[in-house]
C-alpha cells in the first residue's frame, strides 16, 4: 500500500511539474505580447481601433491560458 501511495505521489508530482512548465511558458508569452502591445501603442498615432484590437487580442490570450490551466488540472 505504501508503494502505491508513493507511485501516486510521483505521478502527481510529474503532472504538477508539467503544469508549472506550461504556466511558465504561457507567462512568458503574455509578457512578450504585453511588451509588444505597449510598443505598438507608443508607435501608434491614433489610439482608437488599434488599441481596442490589441486589448481584445491580449484578452483572448488570457482566456486561452485559463482554459489550458483548467484542462490540465
Amino acid at each position: 500500500m505504501g508503494q502505491e501511495i508513493g507511485n501516486d505521489l510521483d505521478e502527481q508530482n510529474e503532472i504538477i511539474d508539467d503544469l508549472a512548465h506550461l504556466v511558465d511558458k504561457t507567462d512568458d508569452r503574455i509578457r512578450n505580447e504585453t511588451r509588444r502591445v505597449k510598443l505598438l501603442e507608443k508607435k501608434s498615432a491614433s489610439c482608437g481601433m488599434l488599441s481596442f484590437n490589441l486589448v481584445c487580442g491580449l484578452c483572448l490570450v488570457c482566456v486561452c491560458v485559463c482554459v489550458c490551466v483548467c484542462v490540465c488540472v
